[in-house]
């Protein structure tokens, strides 16, 4: 997990949140959403994986909630995630991609820490980082192990898009 690039999203979710399942000690949540890249790579064939936030942090092993692919249009969906033992907020980690052009990303997905319900996410919003855009930084601002030793990248959105020029 040393090689991961953590990507904080200030996201809005404007879910549509509907009842979820409870099957013996467990809750389970369907999410799907779009996945954006940070520039304008395509985000297809991207895989997704799904961790409790402390868990992944903290963990030797983490436990994989689900797993999901990312489709041509860059969306995305997962079934039935037991949510049930996530107490502070779901993850999404994504992988390199196809064809390797992608930086590993994390993107928070929803707080449960805050109060928010477990129920199910209807229009998640991640993000991903493409490698060339990891690269341009890191020679930029002169720092040749920043993909090595990752880096927080933030993305402020209007609840849907980025906004250009925020401070």
């Amino acid at each position: 997990m040393s090689r991961v690039i953590h990507a904080l999203s200030l996201i809005t979710l404007a879910s549509s949140l509907a009842a979820c399942e409870i099957h013996e000690n467990q809750t389970l949540i369907d999410a799907a959403g779009v996945i954006t890249p940070v520039g304008t790579a395509q985000v297809a064939g991207v895989s997704l994986r799904f961790y409790g936030a402390k868990d992944l942090v903290t963990g030797e092993a983490p436990t994989l909630l689900a797993e999901s692919q990312v489709t041509t249009g860059g969306t995305w969906s997962a079934s039935s995630i037991d949510v049930s033992q996530v107490a502070d907020a779901l993850i999404a980690v994504t992988d390199e991609g196809t064809d390797g052009g992608f930086v590993p990303t994390l993107s928070g997905l929803v707080n449960y820490s805050g109060g928010q319900s477990k129920s199910n996410l209807s229009s998640g919003r991640l993000f991903v980082v493409p490698r060339s855009l990891a690269t341009t930084l890191a020679s930029t601002m002169g720092k040749p192990t920043l993909l090595e030793q990752g880096f927080v990248m933030g993305v402020v959105t209007d609840g849907v898009t980025p906004v250009a020029g925020a401070k």
